[in-house]
């Protein structure tokens, strides 16, 4: 398997990391709910933030039909200064400007000490569960923000 050179270059891991998941998609998204289904960690849990794929991002859609789990995900404001809130998953959602889907504005803010687990979204993960995101470290803070939940 062809990986990047040795560098700490994220902009060269993330280009690395997303041509590499492409032709993974729908054959490791069906393994990983499968795992998370099995898992003693998601079957304890009952209050889950989860997020909603974009571009080329593993889809967790069959595992948010799972009634009896709660789901959450992420709404992305930028002022007055860029972070992340958590709000109920359902289809009340609206196209966020780069093009991924959220909860709309009015959608109530559920706070952070709710959240049993969070499925993390990134670009890539290592051995030691460290992550490579987008970038822009809203994930990083809200994280942050949940020392007690799982992740």
């Amino acid at each position: 398997m062809y990986s990047p050179e040795l560098s700490n270059n994220k902009q060269t891991w993330r280009s690395w990391a997303k041509e590499r998941r492409s032709g993974l998609q729908s054959e490791i998204a069906l393994k990983i709910i499968q795992h998370l289904k099995n898992a003693k960690v998601y079957q304890n849990a009952q209050h889950i933030l989860s997020y909603l794929a974009f571009g080329t991002e593993f889809t967790l859609e069959s595992l948010h039909k799972d009634t009896s789990k709660m789901f959450y995900t992420t709404r992305t404001h930028d002022k007055p200064e860029p972070h992340l809130s958590i709000h109920a998953l359902n289809n009340d959602l609206e196209r966020h400007p780069f093009g991924y889907y959220q909860p709309k504005k009015d959608a109530p803010i559920i706070p952070t000490k709710c959240i049993d687990l969070v499925l993390v979204p990134g670009l890539a993960f290592d051995r030691t569960g460290s992550r490579l995101g987008y970038g822009m470290g809203y994930y990083d803070r809200l994280l942050s923000l949940m020392p007690e939940a799982l992740k």
